[in-house]
């Protein structure tokens, strides 16, 4: 009879053994894999390739030089790629009159790790980096520019290198890394095993960088001497508008920011005109049919059926924009 009153306690040990089980799975299946972009991507630009340490290991940056320029952009990309998913834009800021630096994060491309492990890790790695730029005579300014995870990483960091830091444009940025979790990183699985799985995530990534809160806003708000912007578009499915930088920034409107919203651009094409990302998004819908019948990886699709002369085209209205607020 004794043993009758455990049973509930029994379950409620087995329920939340599973949980955590399937929790850790998923959470493993986002961060603790190294992502290569395979794509043999040529360039124009010259590079020059740096090792930096950090405490996982080392992180590779790349250096396009533009010896007209001054002025340094630093690029820090998003979550599941790498320094060469962002090669046209890099190109383009070069011609521009801008010089560029990127890099690898912690478990992608050349830069080692198993996995990012985390969302917070985006930020140390590019701490790693604008610590040694820092250091570096030959530029009177300082560019931030990021995407996704790499928005996030800037806007949290700015306010630190403000001396030298002068503009941030982030686009796709989200403002909470455990909101960004709970929104879209098991948006694929039923309500009620997200609630239960959640709880663990959120765990996880505290555990792997507890910091007490992310400080996106406040850094914005207490660094009036940077001038912030902020693109996002109204259906990113990845970055939802809700969780946006943007969105914060239009409800509490600050004078060094500037916001601007676009629809039908997405996640990562917001830079690219409208006609380019109706063909990417056919060309991406053609990817996932051909995959369900034939082992064939995305490189080896763009390199066999995709126009590259339509699949990157800048819209220049929005380019426009950016270079009106890099030059102001």
């Amino acid at each position: 009879m004794i043993f009758l009153y455990f049973i509930p306690l029994i379950v409620i040990l087995i329920f939340l053994f599973i949980t955590f089980v399937l929790a850790r799975i998923s959470y493993k299946k986002i961060f603790e894999f190294h992502f290569i972009n395979k794509e043999d991507r040529g360039t124009f630009l010259n590079e020059k390739e740096y090792t930096f340490s950090n405490k996982k290991g080392y992180l590779k940056g790349y250096l396009y030089e533009n010896k007209n320029s001054n002025k340094l952009i630093i690029f820090a990309h998003g979550l599941l790629s790498e320094h060469k998913n962002y090669m046209t834009i890099y190109e383009r800021l070069y011609q521009e009159g801008y010089s560029v630096f990127t890099f690898d994060g912690t478990g992608a491309g050349k830069s080692s790790g198993k996995g990012i492990k985390s969302l917070y890790q985006a930020v140390e790695d590019l701490k790693v980096i604008l610590k040694e730029i820092n250091t570096w005579d030959e530029y009177e300014e300082i560019v931030l520019i990021g995407h996704s995870l790499g928005a996030y990483s800037i806007t949290m960091l700015s306010k630190e290198y403000k001396e030298k830091v002068k503009k941030v444009i982030a686009f796709s940025g989200f403002k909470d890394r455990k909101e960004i979790l709970n929104k879209t990183s098991m948006n694929r699985i039923p309500k009620f095993l997200k609630w239960c799985l959640m709880p663990w995530m959120n765990l996880f990534e505290t555990l792997a960088h507890p910091i007490k809160k992310d400080e996106v806003y406040l850094n914005i708000q207490d660094t009036k001497n940077i001038h912030y912007f902020f693109l996002h578009s109204l259906d990113d499915h990845v970055v939802p508008y809700s969780c946006s930088l943007a969105e914060i920034c239009i409800k509490h409107p600050l004078e060094n920011v500037k916001v601007f919203t676009i629809d039908k651009r997405g996640h990562n094409g917001i830079l690219y005109s409208s006609s380019c990302n109706e063909y990417r998004n056919r060309m991406h819908h053609q990817f996932h049919e051909m995959k369900k019948g034939k082992n064939i990886n995305f490189s080896e699709f763009k390199k066999q059926y995709i126009d590259t002369s339509l699949y990157e085209v800048f819209d220049e209205e929005i380019i426009t924009l950016i270079k009106d607020f890099l030059e102001k």
